[in-house]
């Protein structure tokens, strides 16, 4: 179903872009696990990226990517094994009750010394992103969609067991974080 976006969403959209840019080597191939219905970022990386894909529970099938309809808390990934040398994840995981599932694909399609690149938001955006969607800043339907808020320990401890934490930091004010993982193989 297409999400209507305002402004602001569209901005911290962009926002996310300019974080994860210089970690997404050119000619690269690129899976973005969430890529929402327009699929922005593989339009905004056509130029850059070899071959991108994109999966979430409804794309766009007109738009230029191999997309996937598909449910990332369940779903198996319709890729290769070791086929992707960069996955993004970008403002999504706070959207499963249970990621286990999609970080195991994830780890399952990224090449030897792949990389996932992953953005969420922290605790301490809770109650900003509420009261913004109550008054109509954010979209509600997604800020009231997250399962799961993830501080430092907790996000660490979900990836650990798959992947090696390369850089960690905290932008917008410490109310999203931002993650390089290097896949465990």
């Amino acid at each position: 179903m297409k999400n209507k976006w305002n402004f602001i969403d569209l901005k911290l959209a962009d926002m996310r872009l300019n974080k994860i840019k210089k970690y997404i080597p050119e000619h690269s191939s690129i899976l973005d696990v969430g890529c929402g219905y327009h699929c922005k970022l593989l339009k905004q990386l056509k130029n850059y990226i070899k071959r991108g894909y994109g999966i979430d529970f409804e794309v766009d099938k007109k738009e230029k990517f191999t997309l996937f309809n598909l449910d990332i808390s369940k779903d198996k990934f319709p890729m290769k094994d070791n086929s992707i040398d960069i996955v993004t994840n970008l403002a999504v995981i706070e959207h499963l009750i249970d990621p286990t599932t999609m970080l195991s694909e994830i780890y399952r399609v990224l090449k030897h010394n792949g990389k996932l690149l992953l953005t969420t938001p922290t605790p301490l955006s809770k109650p900003i992103l509420e009261l913004g969607a109550q008054i109509g800043i954010f979209n509600k339907k997604e800020v009231f969609d997250h399962k799961c808020y993830y501080n430092k320990i907790k996000l660490f401890k979900v990836l650990e067991p798959k992947f090696q934490i390369i850089k960690h930091n905290y932008f917008e004010f410490k109310l999203n974080q931002f993650v390089v993982c290097k896949v465990l193989k």
